[in-house]
């Protein structure tokens, strides 16, 4: 990295002190292929095992893919296991009932299915097909020739969704009706094919089952395989069956389906129910079969060929149909025309759904749309200033439509036969697009293809290779398919190429056979090579479609060619092989010693690829000499010429020697494919080239021939020293092509000259080329050199890819030192495109190119700030949000970026001052506020966010931080102090969020090691986690480990064998008893009764008492530590994935105020989603106590008092407080007691006074514009009770901001917004109780942080705030049954604010809620009932082994004394009689 830094520096100064006129190379570099090995020492640390990095770039807008989770069900695992073949279903009578969908949320459903049977079964006893386990089947009954046939068995298999029929009788060849009564339960989840919108609930009382919101429409998307969770069928793309459909529903409910209904007489219908029989279908696959249920108005066109056409909307989305209802009819015009194939069915229903998560599905007769796609906001059509979006919005319309009109022929017309086949309809659909679109739009659609193409290369050369036709083998696998660039794009680059390669007119003609002789059928992709050109017309040779393409759709990734030359003798090497950008990363080099071991590479087999031609055909014999930057790609395959023409002779046309005519590979079906064990992938390249000595391209001839697996070298006739080369002219082919460093340098040094006398579309490659082999090669100087010529370029597509390249490159660089010489450098760039862009204001066609990609706006911002260009305009921008206090209405993104910028540049006290104030702010500010904050240099604010940041636990929140999408300047001090925080982190939370001690690196160890922009940065992030060196290099650890130097096992057991051995005369008691017998002995029958002294009897008694006292008590503690002693826990912190889910809010709150003159929603995500004005119960009560309530608050409160004493905040099942039954029941009681006699109160009252209780106080309208009026807030003057309790469930999101409010007033919530009218009615007070607040399932008798909390409000109009920390966590359970039970812990902090006199009074109760990104498993450490015994066992050993020790000392103790004593009694006397003078002397006798 430091020599790419030292070549960037010494370009920049070299490029910056020349003239600006100066057309020559930066530098130059003949010998930096030497030098690289003398300057560079890379340091081995992780980089394979993260490079390269997630594509963080948005994904395009597009047809059957989302990025959202609703559509990727990763979680579902399930195998596509492929039914029987000997029977096939011919046709289906489906009867369905939808009258109780809303209330039910059920279909109720007869199908009749005709079957033939061929008769050769394996099984001839079974018959087995599709159903989802949401599908209950009631009654089946199977008919042949007019009897029935016995079914024995009924089994489902809930994995695969299949049943099987065990029958009593084997199928035999003919007809069979197979009849079946069943109950589909809908909308449960996201896994099912129905999609379901909810509106506002009309009834109050809703059963405690069914607590969500009522079904007001759905529509239907079977793909790729849930028709199965609608009906029992055979479910697969293949079997293709006609369909006769009859629907019983409300009459002012609309129903749609694939066919037009029948006419029909209401009056012969039930009342509020009719039934509509629709005409019967053409063969379609299940997963083009669609439902549409909803109050839907119409809006009706009809095209040229006499189908009609008809938009179903909503009512209120009518009015935004236009545009879509004026373009559909045209542009199916337009595509019968050119198919010339008649569209089958009398009619094509659009419809603009709200639910659905998909930009639209190609159902046949019945597309359905997302909305958001289809509809275009009138006000774009009614500003003056919204041309550009107007134009831009359009587009992206007009792509949907046409996309799936285009589905209409291939996809339902002619439909695949299996999923590995995708491509033929989904890249077929995505070329027409761009091929009618470029008619209209041609600078729009041009562009867009290109751009698409860029990031298709981008991507197939990375660590995203995906070949296009695979195997799948899981439902999860065919819905991750459906890929924007490696499915969408990649199809239609490939059915481009097909065009390119046989002519336009050729591939017209082919289009329409295929359609033609396929229609109505199941087919692979060896129909297509049947309908289309059999040979190719590129080159001289006649290269056989199939063989060309196949390659293309089997291969991972893309190819390259390598292009080397020889100026010496003027030949040309030309190397074709797979690409990969690790190859042309310098700092990679040595972390893969060889190319071959690097991720992706060419050498490493990703299961089956694609084989040709077995041997390598010619190469000319050349020398090479020069010392070119691919000298180290130069193959080593040279061969003797008189062998190449004894092989040249043997060839035949298809390319293949004779003698291995044998092995040809067939091509046939995916299954039946031959592959090679060969590892190398081999391309059919058709490789195009110019040779010119001027300076300018054009006029020159241009040179077509294949490239197979081979190198290729050749000796042009205008292959002079100073003739330039360019490969694929004019960008026409899907391949990357890479030069030596000199024509390189001749390139960049055209482009300087004379860039328009290159092809538009090759100067787009030449950027996007040079970006990926040079920018992070050891000549960057080339590619900035390259990239300078951009102040010369007009095309305004082109220099979008320029801008993209300069923002990537500046980006890579901005923490490094050359940081401000790059920018100096780049200034005059930016300058120019600032120009080109405000240009091209008044050219929506050309500025609607910025929109094609939506991060380009948000880059060139950036660029303009840090250039500080005058059309930044930060001043005026700080200047609002100063007097403000926050952004102002409009472009959000524009206004963070400059006032970001200033802050960092230029920042006052008084701007960090009110920076630092918003980080008190816990509400939606917040997060403006910690990114302002990462962007001051004020080190105490610094320290403050990056302590909050890290405060959060939330890894997307330190990725987003780090990456910082508002500026480009580099914050040395956040940044330090950022990974000081991060090491300041427990270790076992570094290394979850690094992924240490696994063998997968997620996605957000990724973004984090690649926001490092600085090699100190580098150094903090190494020195973050001290095991990470160690778990990277642990291959290399345990490779120098040496296992042959251990000692053997006996060895070590000899050693530590310390026990005394018994002599050969004793025998060794082995039984465990023998030990005890011995004790036993050694306690009641000691051996040493038989002495003759007291003595000895004393101190083994002694000895027995103290060991029996020790014994028990340790059997005493060792039973009370089992059965009373406090248990551990062990805690595991993990990342929450489950993010989706959707917890349950149960609250019972009394506030001492009328229901009247209440308001209480929720705020944040959950108010989009769920309407909790209707979801919680107002219920008019009292707020004093009666006797019998006071009693229980009490006993509530006492054990809410015990819960805080000495606790932690995350407890176990066993650790939490529980609150006796009878009290939370009892608190129950009172409360509905209370609100009984309330309400009965109430009523007398009206009673009383009916004409003041009809009197409606105040009414709040607001208009739509369309003389139609809102119900915004009403309020009677009446207020009825003396308080009022809100109680009831409701579903939350897990997201951060949310909050449960109370205030004074009255409001209504409009799309997710509550208006809010404080002072319509008398203030109130919010003095409040809280019984119940609690999250997830409920645990009766749990006693929550917010239970028994009483907060009384004397001035009446007090804001009370509580703050909720919610922390997920599951408890394992010990025992038998084990289980587990998940809760939702949380902490409060409470606030209480009183506003001053004379300012605007708001009463209102707070809780702000936010849920911690991880979640906590606890479990129980108990011993067990065999541990248990081992320690008993081992405190009795213990002491019976210290007895006998101490036993053994005092006994040799006590002989000792005892013979000395004796031997000294018997010396006196002999002392005595001898009369010995010298007492030193001791006599034995």
């Amino acid at each position: 990295m430091k020599l790419i830094i030292f070549k960037i520096t010494s370009s920049l100064i070299n490029t910056i002190t020349i003239s600006s006129s100066s057309t020559n190379p930066p530098i130059n570099t003949s010998k930096v292929f030497l030098d690289i090995g003398e300057k560079t020492k890379v340091k081995n640390i992780t980089l394979l095992s993260i490079y390269p990095p997630s594509s963080n770039s948005i994904a395009p807008r597009s047809f059957h893919f989302s990025v959202s989770s609703v559509t990727i069900q990763k979680h579902r695992k399930i195998p596509l296991s492929r039914l029987p073949r000997t029977l096939r279903p011919e046709h289906y009578d489906l009867q369905l009932d939808f009258t109780k969908v809303t209330s039910k949320e059920q279909i109720f459903g007869n199908v009749s299915v005709l079957l033939e049977s061929y008769g050769n079964s394996t099984t001839p006893y079974e018959i087995v097909f599709h159903a989802a386990a949401n599908i209950h089947i009631d009654k089946v009954r199977l008919h042949h020739r007019g009897k029935n046939v016995g079914i024995e068995t009924f089994k489902r298999d809930q994995r695969a969704r299949i049943i099987r029929l065990l029958l009593k009788q084997p199928l035999k060849h003919g007809w069979y009706a197979l009849e079946m009564q069943f109950v589909t339960k809908i909308c449960e989840n996201n896994n099912g094919g129905v999609q379901c919108y909810r509106g506002i609930a009309n009834d109050d009382n809703l059963s405690p089952r069914n607590q969500h919101l009522p079904i007001i429409s759905f529509t239907t998307k079977f793909q790729p395989s849930l028709a199965r969770t609608f009906f029992p069928c055979w479910d697969e793309p293949n079997w293709k069956a006609t369909y006769n459909i009859t629907i019983l529903h409300s009459s002012s409910i609309t129903v749609l389906t694939n066919a037009a209904p029948l006419h029909f007489n209401p009056q012969k219908q039930r009342r509020s129910f009719v039934r509509t029989k629709f005409r019967e279908t053409p063969p379609i696959p299940t997963f083009l079969l669609a439902f549409a249920f909803g109050p839907y108005n119409s809006l009706e066109r009809s095209t040229g060929y006499g189908v009609s056409l008809t938009i179903w909307t909503f009512p209120e989305d009518l009015i935004y149909a236009k545009f879509a209802a004026n373009f559909s009819p045209y542009m199916f015009d337009q595509l019968a025309k050119e198919f010339v194939v008649p569209y089958p069915l009398s009619k094509i229903d659009f419809v603009a759904a709200h639910s659905f998560p998909n930009g639209g599905m190609e159902n046949w007769g019945l597309i359905v749309f997302q909305k958001e796609m289809f509809l275009l906001d009138s006000l774009l059509e009614s500003n003056a200033n919204m041309t550009v979006d107007l134009l831009a919005e359009q587009y992206d319309i007009e792509k949907t439509i046409t996309h799936e009109l285009v589905h209409q022929w291939f996809g339902n017309l002619v439909t695949i036969n299996d999923w590995s086949e995708l491509w033929i309809s989904e890249g077929f659909a995505s070329y027409y697009v761009n091929d009618f679109l470029k008619k209209h739009h041609p600078a729009l659609a041009i562009n867009e293809y290109f751009l698409r193409l860029s990031q298709l290369l981008s991507r197939q050369t990375s660590n995203e290779k995906v070949p296009l036709v695979k195997r799948f083998r899981t439902e999860a696998e065919v819905e991750n398919a459906f890929n924007p660039y490696h499915l969408y794009t990649k199809g239609a680059v490939i059915v481009k190429m097909i065009r390119d390669l046989v002519g336009e007119n050729n591939f017209r003609e082919g289009v329409r056979r295929f359609l033609k002789t396929n229609a109505y059928k199941s087919i692979g992709r060896s129909a297509l090579w049947k309908a289309m050109p059999a040979f190719t017309s590129h080159g001289l040779e006649n290269k056989k479609l199939e063989n060309v393409i196949e390659p293309w759709l089997l291969n991972d990734g893309i190819p390259e060619v390598m292009v080397s030359r020889n100026y010496n003798y003027g030949s040309i090497q030309l190397i074709p092989r797979s690409s990969d950008q690790n190859r042309y990363i310098i700092y990679l080099r040595d972390v893969s010693h060889d190319v071959k071991n690097s991720k992706g590479s060419v050498r490493k087999t990703r299961g089956k690829k694609w084989t040709g031609e077995s041997e390598q055909t010619e190469i000319i014999n050349t020398e090479e000499t020069s010392t070119s930057f691919f000298t180290d790609f130069v193959s080593d395959m040279w061969t003797n010429s008189k062998k190449q023409e004894a092989k040249r002779k043997q060839e035949i046309g298809g390319g293949r020697p004779i003698g291995e005519r044998k092995k040809e590979c067939r091509h046939r079906k995916l299954n039946e494919k031959c592959w090679s064990s060969q590892e190398q992938q081999f391309w059919s390249i058709p490789f195009t080239y110019q040779l010119s000595s001027k300076t300018n391209f054009f006029g020159n001839p241009i040179r077509e021939f294949w490239l197979h697996n081979k190198t290729v070298v050749f000796v042009g006739k205008e292959a002079q020293t100073s003739a330039v080369l360019l490969a694929n002219v004019n960008w026409k082919y899907p391949y990357r092509v890479n030069y030596d460093i000199e024509n390189w340098k001749m390139l960049a040094r055209l482009l300087h000259e004379n860039h328009l006398s290159i092809p538009l579309y090759s100067r787009i490659q030449l950027i996007l080329d040079s970006e990926f082999y040079l920018k992070q090669s050891n000549v960057p100087e080339i590619y900035l050199y390259i990239l300078s010529y951009l102040t010369k370029e007009n095309d305004v597509g082109l220099l979008l890819f320029g801008l993209d390249a300069i923002y990537r490159f500046y980006d890579m660089f901005r923490g490094s030192s050359i940081n401000s010489l790059l920018l100096l450098f780049l200034r005059e760039i930016i300058e120019w495109l600032d120009k080109v862009m405000d240009d091209t204001k008044t050219k929506p066609e050309l500025a609607a190119l910025w929109l094609l990609d939506a991060n380009r706006l948000i880059q060139f911002y950036k660029l303009r700030c840090a250039i500080n260009l005058s059309s930044c305009d930060p001043e005026d921008k700080v200047e609002k949000w100063l007097k403000s206090g926050g952004l102002a209405e409009g472009d959000h993104y524009s206004q963070m970026i400059a006032i970001c910028h200033h802050l960092f540049t230029r920042g006052t006290k008084e701007e960090y001052n009110m920076v630092e104030n918003g980080l008190k702010q816990f509400n939606g500010k917040w997060t403006t506020a910690i990114q302002l904050a990462t962007c001051v240099r004020n080190e105490d604010i610094l320290k403050k966010v990056a302590n909050q940041i890290i405060a959060t636990r939330n890894a997307a929140v330190y990725t987003a931080m780090l990456q910082n999408e508002f500026t480009l300047l580099y914050n040395k001090k956040f940044r330090a102090l950022f990974w000081r925080e991060i090491a300041n982190m427990p270790l076992m939370e570094r290394k979850l969020l690094f992924s240490i001690e696994t063998d997968q690196t997620t996605q957000v160890a990724q973004i984090l090691v690649h926001s490092i922009r600085s090699s100190s940065e580098l150094e903090w992030l190494i020195n973050t986690v001290p095991d990470w060196e160690l778990s990277t290099n642990m291959s290399s650890l345990l490779t120098g480990t040496t296992l042959r130097q251990r000692r053997p096992v006996q060895e070590v057991v000899r050693d530590f064998d310390a026990f005394n051995k018994t002599v050969d005369e004793v025998s060794e008691e082995k039984r465990a008893t023998g030990g005890f017998r011995e004790f036993c002995s050694f306690l009641f029958f000691p051996k040493f009764l038989a002495l003759p002294h007291l003595y000895y009897l004393t101190a083994y008694f002694t000895v027995a008492s103290l060991s029996f006292i020790i014994i028990a008590v340790l059997v005493f503690g060792e039973l009370r530590n089992y059965f009373y002693g406090e248990e551990g826990h062990y805690y595991r912190f993990s990342v929450d994935t489950a993010y989706s889910e959707h917890p349950e809010l149960e609250l019972d709150i009394i506030v001492a105020t009328p229901c009247t003159n209440l308001m209480a929603h929720l705020t944040g995500t959950a108010s989009n989603e769920f309407n909790s004005v209707s979801e919680f119960k107002h219920d008019p009560t009292r707020f004093e106590f009666t006797e019998k309530e006071a009693m229980y608050w009490n006993e509530l409160k006492k054990v809410q008092r015990r819960s805080k004493e000495g606790t932690t905040l995350f407890k176990s099942l066993d650790e939490m407080t529980f609150v006796s039954g009878r009290v939370e029941e009892g608190l129950k009681t009172e409360a509905e007691t209370k609100q009984r006699e309330e309400a009965h109160a109430i009523q007398l009252e009206r009673k009383k006074n009916p004409k003041q209780s009809m009197d409606s106080g105040t009414l709040i309208l607001i208009g739509n514009g369309f003389n139609v009026f809102h119900v915004v807030a009403s309020n009677s003057e009446k207020n009825e009770g003396t308080a009022c309790r809100i109680h009831g469930r409701m579903r939350v999101n897990k997201v951060k901001g949310d909050s449960f409010v109370v205030s004074t007033g009255k409001g209504l919530g409009i799309d997710g917004i509550f208006a809010h009218f404080g002072g319509i009615s008398n203030p109130g007070n919010v003095s409040h109780r809280i019984e119940r607040f609690n999250f997830g399932p409920r645990i009766y008798g749990l006693v929550t942080p917010l239970a028994g909390i009483e907060q009384i409000s004397e001035t009446g109009v007090d804001e009370f705030r509580y703050f909720l920390k919610i922390v997920p966590t599951r408890i394992y359970h010990s025992g038998l049954f084990g289980g587990s039970t998940l809760t939702y812990q949380y902490s409060v902090t409470f606030m209480k604010k009183t506003p001053k006199k004379d300012v605007h009074k708001h009463a209102a109760i707070i809780i702000h809620y936010e849920f911690a990104a991880t979640v906590i498993e606890v479990r129980r450490i108990q011993s067990s009932l065999l541990q248990l015994l081992v320690r008993l066992c081992s405190a009795v050993g213990g002491v019976f082994a210290t007895s006998i020790v101490l036993n053994s000392i005092c006994v040799r103790v006590s002989t000792v004394w005892i013979s000395t004593s004796k031997r000294m009694k018997k010396i006196r006397p002999i002392d005595r009689h001898l009369e010995i003078v010298q007492p030193g002397i001791v006599i034995d006798t």
